[in-house]
């Protein structure tokens, strides 16, 4: 009799140990996605000057050099393709996020322009 209340305590003792795993895990869980935020992607095509900033980032702004209309990162090709058009008009083709600031642009294509960049 003592040993199966000895059994039937340690059954009770694993589930109760199940029990906390899993409402950890479902918590864990539950965090990690309210943390996350919601980000849409949308397909586009975006024209300005492309510039490095420290990090080393590359950032696209308009052509007025104003304001930063995203930070980019390529999808197909290496980082350092960027630096062949660094403080020169381009043309991006990729999918620009919404819902983050700064805004992502995930870079699948670009064409370099001829129209000028203004001087900083």
């Amino acid at each position: 009799m003592a040993q199966k209340n000895a059994f039937d305590e340690l059954r009770k003792a694993r589930w109760r140990r199940r029990g906390i795993r899993i409402t950890l895990l479902v918590c864990a869980l539950a965090f990690s996605a309210s943390a996350q935020r919601t980000v849409s992607y949308k397909t586009t095509s975006v024209t300005g000057c492309l510039e490095e900033q420290p990090g080393p980032k590359y950032v696209l702004r308009d052509v007025k050099q104003v304001k930063v209309i995203a930070e980019l990162e390529p999808v197909i090709f290496p980082v350092q393709t960027f630096s062949k058009y660094m403080g020169k008009q381009v043309r991006l083709q990729g999918r620009l996020s919404a819902g983050n600031d700064p805004v992502i642009m995930r870079v699948r294509g670009i064409k370099g322009l001829t129209g000028p960049c203004a001087a900083k």
